[in-house]
């Protein structure tokens, strides 16, 4: 691999990086101030999200049940 090449991969590495960075910051203030579908908008909207805790489920709409507590889970 060629140092151009190398520098290429380390720059795309950065971007990639500050972009969760930022999705991150952005989640964390939406979840500082309670905003769920905020905080949601961070995770893809498919069927295939995947949350993990004292079980596994998917999807977004399971997500925010998630965000509003166990409770919202129902029973464990």
């Amino acid at each position: 691999m060629h140092e151009n090449e190398r520098a290429a991969l380390r720059a795309q590495s950065q971007s990639t990086d500050d972009a969760v960075r930022a999705v991150l910051g952005a989640q964390q203030t939406a979840w500082n101030r309670g905003d769920v579908d905020a905080f949601m908008s961070g995770y893809e909207s498919s069927d295939a999200t995947t949350f993990v805790g004292a079980r596994i489920t998917k999807g977004q709409a399971t997500g925010r049940c998630w965000c509003n507590g166990p409770s919202s889970y129902g029973p464990e």
